[in-house]
């Protein structure tokens, strides 16, 4: 944080404004030390200085708030940005359904992630995931499995989607279920979707499944990169499979990996 405050600050000593990219760079510097007196006299500064703020200076000032669970004014940020003509995004609004879960507010977090649905804001995985979390962090398990089922039917979310969000919440029976359907019906077609279910199978040692991901991964031709074929030859070690084991590192030399 200091080598960032020093050439920051020095930039402008020397008469070269910062850009935007540097103020968020900045704001999420103290954010990340806990500076949070510097971070919100620098989201001020930009104000005062007439530099352009964006939703990535918003949600940056958003997450400091959320450390130290200001919720409020958390809250004000996202009329404030909106009056401004800044539109929120889903880090926006998962920052704030956050905040409000830790500090016991799920009222106007679920009041919130159903208003956005029915108003047709896309619900992505982040959304989703911490709507989930929020959920079960308030001991609602009903409400958190009610928006896991959801995910288990496609006319409510693409699959792909689904088993991002599953995964990410350590869903495994969810997820695996999820993704067997996607792939009888051959949805997946992305390489990222196999990627994060090898780690999440891995992660809870079950490590037939992951080999038998990484087989359906390679007949639809994909070839991960090195880490997720470390995931697998290591199943693969636990397995007693050396073999093929073998065959997988020997083929890994060969496209270069």
């Amino acid at each position: 944080a200091k080598e960032a405050d020093k050439l920051f600050w020095g930039m402008r000593k020397m008469g070269i404004e910062p850009n935007v990219v540097s103020y968020n760079t900045l704001l999420r510097v103290y954010g990340d030390a806990e500076l949070f007196g510097e971070a919100i006299h620098l989201f001020r500064l930009m104000q005062r200085k007439n530099i352009e703020q964006n939703v990535v200076t918003y949600n940056s000032m958003m997450m400091i708030y959320g450390k130290t669970l200001e919720h409020e004014k958390a809250n004000n940020l996202i009329q404030e940005m909106q009056s401004r003509g800044i539109e929120p995004n889903s880090i926006t609004y998962s920052t704030i359904i956050s905040i409000w879960g830790k500090v016991g507010k799920l009222d106007r977090a679920a009041m919130l992630f159903q208003k956005l649905r029915s108003t047709g804001v896309e619900i992505d995985q982040i959304l989703f995931q911490t709507m989930i979390v929020a959920y079960e962090r308030a001991g609602l398990i009903a409400h958190a499995k009610r928006l896991l089922h959801e995910l288990k039917r496609p006319d409510n979310i693409p699959r792909d989607t689904a088993i991002h969000i599953l995964a990410g919440a350590g869903r495994i029976e969810e997820a695996t279920y999820v993704f067997r359907q996607a792939i009888d019906a051959g949805e997946v077609k992305d390489i990222t979707v196999f990627e994060r279910m090898i780690h999440l199978l891995s992660k809870y040692k079950k490590y037939a499944n992951v080999v038998e991901v990484f087989d359906k991964m390679r007949g639809l031709g994909y070839f991960p990169d090195s880490n997720v074929i470390a995931v697998v030859l290591n199943a693969y070690g636990k397995l007693q499979e050396f073999d093929k084991a073998n065959d997988v590192y020997m083929e890994m030399q060969e496209v270069g990996c």
